[in-house]
């Protein structure tokens, strides 16, 4: 018994040694784990929603006289695709295969590589692989040539007669060349789609700008009728102030007809010393002008002459004329003369005129109206 405890110290020691050990080698695959993410998540592209091209369906098929197809159809998935089918043989230097360039879009592209000089009976394998900057697909593959039914060699072999002739070269290089033409078809198809494409954004960009300029010029159109129907509601509801001829009418008329025109009495002059009742000799906006809603017009009031004071002064008028051209040396051969504010004028029809001699004027049958005022003959 005591024999065994150095044994059993022994299997101890042994045993600890061997947990240090599988400790390291848990602690190297750990690292070795997490080098592989890294590279993983580095090999992953930027955009995390980009794929990897999309290779399928799939379909390999042989004829009983050393033909054959691969057929499948390929999804660029929006990124530029580079595409190789190959196909194994016994002569590496007679391998057929076929390879091209997709352009990037989302459509499914139909690939296809033809074989000849297939043996009867042989088993071979095909690879289709599709590079992008998304990743990258292989679609390994397989098909078996059939054999040839009794009686179909034309010397008569017989369906356990394995035929050995080599892969004719003559047939392969058709095939290939066929193929490559294939691809350079499809390959000028694809830039002719390309181009149309182009143009018909060129297009649609060239309408919609049309279109844009329409609708601008719509809306200027709009808002400008939006400002006249404005201004005519505005007007509607506040018409302008057209002036009415006030000239000859007593005051509380004047008023009224100011009222109904939209207008408002503006200052009103009245003559410092007079007889009887005041009538509107002269109004500070000329009839029929257009002001804003309820301007103020001004007004000045004096006396109406009556038809035997008129007389009187027609008669007395050649006495003055003849008492200041006695006095003065000046005369007026067309105008009328006249004494107005105690000068002498010769008035017309056009002279200027001062507002303050209106009654004066009047005294010669001459109104002084408009701005500036200029005289004008009584009606």
């Amino acid at each position: 018994m005591l024999a065994m405890i150095p044994k059993l110290r022994m299997m101890r020691s042994k045993n600890k040694r061997t947990q240090h050990h599988a400790g390291s080698q848990r602690l190297v695959l750990g690292f070795a784990a997490a080098i592989l993410t890294a590279l993983t998540s580095a090999a992953v592209p930027a955009d995390a929603s980009a794929r990897a091209p999309l290779i399928g369906p799939v379909s390999a098929n042989a004829g009983f006289y050393g033909e054959g197809v691969i057929e499948t159809q390929i999804d660029p998935e929006g990124y530029e695709t580079t595409y190789k089918i190959s196909a194994d043989c016994e002569v590496p230097a007679q391998c057929q295969h076929t390879e091209g360039t997709l352009l990037a879009d989302n459509d499914e592209h139909p690939i296809r590589l033809k074989l000849a000089g297939l043996k009867p009976g042989i088993t071979y394998h095909f690879d289709i692989h599709a590079v992008s900057d998304a990743g990258d697909m292989d679609w390994p593959g397989e098909f078996t040539a059939p054999v040839s039914p009794p009686g179909a060699c034309p010397t008569g072999c017989s369906s356990t007669e394995e035929n050995t002739s080599e892969i004719p070269q003559r047939s392969t290089e058709l095939a290939n060349a066929e193929s490559n033409q294939t691809v350079l078809e499809y390959e000028a198809k694809q830039r002719q789609l390309a181009k149309e494409h182009e143009e018909a954004k060129a297009r649609e960009a060239a309408r919609l700008a049309d279109e844009e300029v329409e609708l601008k010029q719509a809306e200027e159109l709009q808002a400008q009728e939006a400002i006249v129907r404005e201004r005519k509601e505005r007007e509607a509801e506040h018409p302008a102030c057209r002036v009415p001829a006030l000239k000859g009418e007593m005051l509380a008329t004047a008023r009224h007809a100011l009222v109904k025109a939209h207008c408002r009495l503006g200052a009103v002059h009245r003559a410092g010393r007079h007889d009887g009742a005041l009538y509107i000799t002269a109004q500070g906006s000329p009839a029929g002008k257009r002001l804003a809603h309820n301007a103020r017009v001004a007004l000045w009031l004096g006396t109406r002459q009556s038809g035997r004071s008129r007389r009187a002064i027609a008669v007395a008028r050649p006495l003055a004329a003849s008492t200041t051209s006695a006095t003065t040396a000046k005369t007026c051969s067309h105008d009328v003369t006249a004494v107005i504010g105690g000068k002498q004028k010769c008035l017309g029809p056009g002279e200027y005129c001062a507002m303050r001699y209106e009654s004066q004027y009047i005294h010669y049958d001459f109104e002084c109206v408009g701005s500036p005022s200029r005289l004008r003959r009584r009606r």
